[in-house]
């Protein structure tokens, strides 16, 4: 009885864990997402050294783009892992989506791969300038905004259903 009692409490501090990391991840991301739509960042358009001094002498100031997009794909990797729970499975299939199904999108069907999540995510990176000179037959990407908002309902999607599920299966 001892044993069974011990087990549930490693649950539930797990799933207390989950939850707080979870939303220590949303608060960030969305004091983050804040600062970049009301324009404390700016996209920057520069050569490598120019970054490095950019980092270096703003404090990371233009860099707000990469905190958000790396907040928001730890959050889709979280719930991706709590749907799966199969930790190399949910690897291997990350890796294949970003590399392969996403990018076959992006070839043969460039209106619909732009708003995939990955493909969403690299309007953040992408200055307004480079995306209207895109190639046609290429995925155009989306605007800072909507991008950030595609791939945030992305990011809600997988959470909410994770969060269904993670109750459903587990407690």
């Amino acid at each position: 009885m001892t044993g069974l009692v011990a087990a549930e409490v490693r649950k539930l501090t797990s799933v207390r864990s989950t939850w707080i990391l979870t939303v220590i991840g949303w608060l960030l991301a969305s004091a983050s997402a804040l600062a970049l739509v009301t324009g404390a960042y700016e996209p920057f358009q520069g050569t490598s050294q120019q970054v490095a001094d950019t980092i270096a002498s703003a404090g990371g100031k233009k860099v707000g783009q990469g905190l958000v997009g790396s907040v928001l794909t730890v959050l889709l990797g979280v719930a991706f892992g709590a749907l799966v729970r199969a930790q190399v499975v949910a690897i291997v299939v990350a890796l294949v989506w970003i590399f392969v199904i996403e990018n076959l999108f992006a070839a043969l069907l460039p209106e619909v791969g732009r708003w995939l999540p990955f493909q969403a995510l690299n309007g953040l990176f992408v200055p307004q300038a480079a995306a209207g000179q895109m190639p046609d037959g290429m995925v155009v990407p989306l605007t800072g905004l909507a991008a950030l908002l595609v791939f945030t309902a992305w990011v809600v999607v997988f959470t909410a259903a994770a969060a269904v599920l993670l109750r459903k299966r587990d407690v």
